[in-house]
């Protein structure tokens, strides 16, 4: 490709994609709205009797904004920051909460499934002959067509079906 064409169509080398040729600023409008929703939790927890955790929110939500507001490139980063925080924070909660649930329901049920001999997701080997196809047991009407997914026949998961009528 002529080096002409390929600066001019795609100059990814050029610059680093952290860092725009020209930053863009963020609409007061946008900054101002990001800082809505903590002055409203904030002022009901006040009017809610809880001062000091009120007053703590609608003070950080204000701070927030009138950084924003005065010197974006600290708003942005104090935000880069906060979303790096929350995602550390949810993958940490999620190993210490998903854990237990599962090892507490999860393993529990299937255990309990397994001693009843109840396979729901139909994963028991089938004796050799046998095809895994589902038959059919009536023709669909037209309307089905529309919404295939919701419609099963619970009862033809029972059927069996011999391989030599699955090839026909």
């Amino acid at each position: 490709m002529n080096e002409k064409v390929r600066q001019t169509v795609w100059r990814w080398r050029d610059t680093d994609p952290a860092e725009p040729e020209h930053p863009v600023r963020e609409a007061p409008g946008r900054i101002l709205s990001s800082g809505l929703p903590g002055l409203v939790v904030g002022a009901v927890l006040w009017f809610l009797g809880w001062r000091w955790p009120g007053g703590i929110v609608m003070g950080s939500s204000l701070a927030f904004v009138l950084v924003g507001l005065v010197a974006p490139s600290i708003r942005r980063q104090a935000t880069d920051f906060l979303g790096r925080l929350g995602a550390w924070t949810g993958r940490l909660l999620g190993v210490i909460l998903l854990t237990p649930v599962f090892l507490l329901v999860v393993v529990p049920v299937g255990l309990y499934l397994k001693a009843a001999g109840r396979d729901p997701l139909h994963r028991r080997p089938l004796p050799p002959g046998l095809t895994y196809w589902i038959p059919r047991r009536s023709r669909p009407e037209p309307e089905q067509y529309r919404r295939q997914f919701l419609v099963e026949d619970p009862q033809s998961r029972a059927l069996e079906r011999p391989v030599e009528e699955a090839a026909e």
